[in-house]
């Protein structure tokens, strides 16, 4: 039986007890007068209790109010008779007080709650000691849960008239608000209402005092059982936390999460996303295991468990915590929480960013036999990831997969697909790409910026740059507007095209089309000009750069110093370098590498040996390139000996040699005749995990022809074409000139090799 009547909410107490009235003392000393005249007319008529105390009860009630009633209550010697008047009184009671703060009906209601355990205890025939412990135990509760701050001050301070209920049975009809009393009197605890309203006031000074008598854990799991609400156990949480003076200031995870979880009851998802977010970038936690444990042990809602395991991997990935990330989504599928698109999908892309493609699929799989909800962001990370490594053909395994699931592809998804296809080095990838497009617009998806600017850097990288024009004209007869991005992608083509002024008239288009060209811009056309041998022009777009408000980079300045040198004009690049200086920007190790490159060909070794000390005082390492220009310059003055002490230095260093590096030192040693150290040059390269390419083959047979090794020569050819390797224009001239050099001076008896057709030339 239900008799509590709506006690005012702890947070809105805000009484002391020296608020006590005159009149509230009055007050209960009447009540504690009717109480003794009721219990005495309850039992003289005690032969006709059931008409007689349901009558007596309405008749004081409808006279004197809440305390009649109550003491009618206490009258009845029947459970069911006290049923009835308690639940009609009650009623009544709630009715004519409804919303008022009552301090002494609060305490009468108090002493029902205590003769009505006692009642009960005597209905379960219990025996004297268990009817104690029985209404003690029943007392406690209550007034622990239902009695107010004020009521609570005032049954302690003005506690005398019980002393004047001297009956019978007194230790049996007020064990449970003795025991209640006796709690509240002798706690170490702080009263909760008064700390929730300090914290919501801020006054840190003064909560400090009560925290004398007890703990920062205790009283944050006080706040938590006595319902206060989350943002103030939040604020008080973030606040002792940071007080150094406090002891211990570190909270368990398990109470931590508890925090967590009262605020998602709450359904206040930002403020627990912003509390994580701080959490895991103060790196305050022991192990990812330890956290999600928490998670699950700190309460009994699955649900909420699964939204904090849920926004505790969101924390990881968003702080750039990839590995834990992945962890805590581990370890939520090994206590069985169910994640979302929410955080998975930020893995993923994490994941793929770092190139982590083989755990970006493991996470995939998971979502889907965990029944992970995925979205089409969802599927175009996976797309993105599995293209970046080249492995198309599940890219559009992955697209089967959205449809089976019902999940359209958008235009994000074929612009992947088609930026992969267009980035695999292989025969007939435009040839994909193009198909792409045309499935995409059938099925009604329609092309954008992005769309065109993918197809116009694949063709121009294809060196099909008349292709990329046509594709652009297509983009302005669909009504896009290209952009500096269109623009940039084919000046650069048509500059490394060699059609110069044609890349010139379009950025002339583009600054016409009110579109802005920026340094990129400017890069590309002078390294057009500079192609061309037309230095002098690139300087003059260099001056116009400041004029149209951009800034030349390190790229800018290389690609002029580079052209000076490769001009044999060591000292205009000298002073380009000089004039860096001045602008604000610092040279890099490309731009040494120009100036070593043009100085050696100059063979000019003592300034070359300043600028590498100069390079090790500016904190720059030599890369592959410096040591390839110096075996370059070694070996064309026939000291192939000392170049190869590079070679050994780059390893010492950590550096790798690359293709040009061996192929460099190979053409060096095979030029002063010295084929044995080519063949084991050719040899260690393949053992330091480089392959040969048609360079390298190119390379030793010409220095075998030129030894008179045709049989040798042909055996390498033979090799080059059983691998898959396809000749190039040089491979044709070796044949041509060095072959029938030798072919003519000593014709074969038989063929030497298996015949062959290479670009039209048969060779028996």
């Amino acid at each position: 039986m239900n008799l509590t009547l709506s006690p005012t909410p702890a947070s809105q107490l805000k009484v002391s007890s020296t608020s006590l009235s005159t009149s509230t003392i009055i007050a209960l000393c009447v009540f504690f007068t009717l109480l003794c005249a009721c219990i005495i007319i309850g039992h003289l008529l005690e032969e006709n209790r059931w008409a007689n105390e349901s009558i007596t009860a309405l008749l004081l009630t409808l006279e004197i109010n809440a305390c009649a009633a109550i003491g009618a209550i206490l009258s009845a010697t029947d459970s069911v008779c006290t049923l009835q008047v308690g639940l009609l009184s009650a009623y009544i009671i709630k009715t004519l007080c409804f919303g008022r703060h009552s301090t002494d009906r609060e305490v009468a209601l108090m002493m029902l709650m205590a003769y009505l355990s006692y009642m009960l205890a005597e209905l379960l025939n219990l025996s004297g000691i268990l009817t104690v412990f029985f209404c003690g135990i029943v007392m406690s509760h209550y007034t622990w849960h239902n009695v107010t701050e004020s009521s609570r001050i005032t049954t302690k301070r003005y506690s005398m008239p019980l002393k004047l209920c001297n009956f019978p049975g007194k230790s049996q009809l007020f064990p449970g608000t003795k025991q209640s009393y006796r709690k509240y009197t002798t706690s170490h605890f702080p009263s909760i209402p008064i700390i929730a309203d300090l914290i919501s006031k801020q006054h840190w000074s003064e909560l400090k005092t009560h925290l004398q008598n007890t703990t920062p854990n205790a009283l944050l799991q006080q706040l938590l059982t006595s319902g206060v609400d989350p943002d103030l156990t939040l604020r008080y949480f973030t606040w002792s936390q940071k007080d150094r003076t406090l002891s211990p200031h570190q909270y368990p995870l398990e109470l931590t999460f508890r925090v967590l979880r009262s605020l998602a009851h709450a359904k206040k998802y930002s403020k627990i996303r912003s509390f994580l977010d701080k959490f895991v970038k103060s790196g305050s936690f022991s192990s990812v295991s330890a956290v999600l444990n928490a998670v699950m042990v700190s309460g009994d809602s699955f649900c909420v468990g699964c939204i904090l395991a849920d926004m505790v991997v969101w924390a990881y990935v968003k702080n750039e915590k990839t590995r834990l990330g992945f962890e805590a989504f581990k370890r939520a599928g090994d206590y069985g929480f169910k994640l979302s698109a929410l955080s998975c999908n930020p893995l993923l892309v994490a994941l793929v960013k770092e190139g982590e493609v083989g755990d970006m699929e493991f996470v995939y799989k998971e979502m889907i036999r965990r029944r992970v909800q995925c979205n089409v962001m969802s599927f175009n990370a996976v797309i993105n990831g599995l293209c970046k490594v080249g492995k198309l053909n599940k890219a559009s395994d992955i697209v089967e997969d959205m449809k089976a699931l019902g999940v359209s592809p958008n235009v994000v998804t074929y612009n992947t697909l088609i930026d992969g296809n267009c980035k695999m080095s292989r025969v007939g990838k435009m040839y994909k790409a193009d198909a792409l497009l045309k499935e995409m617009v059938a099925k009604g998806i329609h092309p954008n910026e992005v769309t065109f600017n993918i197809l116009i850097d694949g063709f121009c990288k294809d060196d099909n740059v008349s292709a990329a024009l046509k594709v652009f004209e297509e983009m302005k007869r669909q009504g896009l507007k290209p952009n500096v991005i269109t623009y940039n992608t084919l000046i650069n083509g048509l500059c490394c095209d060699g059609k110069v002024k044609e890349a010139i008239d379009l950025k002339d288009e583009m600054f016409g089309q009110g579109v802005v060209g920026n340094v990129v811009t400017y890069n590309s056309l002078m390294k057009g000009l500079c192609k061309k041998k037309l230095v002098d022009e690139a300087f003059d777009l260099f001056n116009v750069m400041p004029k149209q408000e951009v800034a030349p980079n390190v790229i800018t300045y290389n690609t002029l110093i580079d052209a000076y040198c490769k001009d044999d004009r060591i000292e205009d690049a000298f002073q380009l370098r000089g004039s860096m200086l001045d602008n604000g920007v610092y040279p890099n190790v490309s731009t040494y590498n120009c100036l070593i490159a043009g100085l050696c060909q100059k063979g000019d070794v003592e300034l070359v040996r300043n600028l590498l000390n100069e390079m090790v005082g500016e904190d720059l390492r030599a890369d592959v390139v410096t040591y390839n220009i110096l075996i370059d310059s070694f070996c064309s003055k026939r000291e192939s000996r000392k170049a190869a002490r590079f070679v050994d230095e780059m390893l010492r260093n950590g550096l790798d040699p690359s293709h040009v590096t061996y192929n460099t030192l190979m053409d060096g040693y095979c030029n002063e005749g010295n084929l044995r150290a080519a063949l084991n040059l050719r040899m260690r390269m393949e053992k330091n995990g480089k392959r040969p390419n048609i360079v390298t083959y190119n390379v030793l047979i010409k220095g075998l022809c030129k030894k008179g090794k045709l049989k040798d020569a042909n055996e390498l050819l033979n090799e080059l074409l059983e691998k898959g390797l396809v000749p190039n224009e040089t491979t044709y001239e070796i044949i041509k000139e060095e072959m029938s050099v030798v072919w003519r001076q000593n014709p074969p008896v038989e063929p030497c090799y298996k015949k062959q057709q290479i670009g039209g030339l048969i060779c028996s």
